[in-house]
């Protein structure tokens, strides 16, 4: 029933959704505002100078809300990405070392195994 494949594009666009809904109820609000102002007259002057601040304010607020809604689509895209990615290098390196994952990438010549390193016990024991 609901499909959560690609939310990140999903969540950027609610986003844009949004923000343009705000911006739209913004400015049809101010011109209401100003349309009762300027039809009472010298008494509708308060109500000019609100509909101009909701007009010009509203939008810019409704476009800063909508970055953090874009930055979580924009984060889940990208560690979406990434996840396909890190896959993509599993089975490259499974394949290339024939299921070994990633044995090669530790086999150096400065590496030992742990058995022959020394621990901190070991170190106090020698220093008894």
């Amino acid at each position: 029933m609901f499909n959560f494949k690609k939310i990140g594009k999903k969540v950027k666009t609610l986003a844009i959704v949004i923000m343009i809904i705000g911006i739209v109820t913004s400015v049809v609000l101010g011109i209401v505002y100003i349309g009762l102002g300027v039809s009472l007259g010298r008494f509708g002057s308060p109500l000019v100078l609100i509909g101009a601040l909701v007009a010009i304010i509203g939008p810019i607020l409704a476009w800063i809300a909508s970055w953090n809604r874009y930055c979580l689509g924009e984060a889940a895209d990208k560690s979406s990405e990434a996840v396909e990615e890190i896959k993509e290098l599993k089975k490259l390196l499974e394949k290339n070392n024939g299921g070994n994952f990633g044995a090669e990438l530790f086999d150096t010549a400065e590496s030992k195994p742990v058995s022959e390193e020394k621990t901190a016990d070991d170190v106090e024991k020698n220093n008894d």
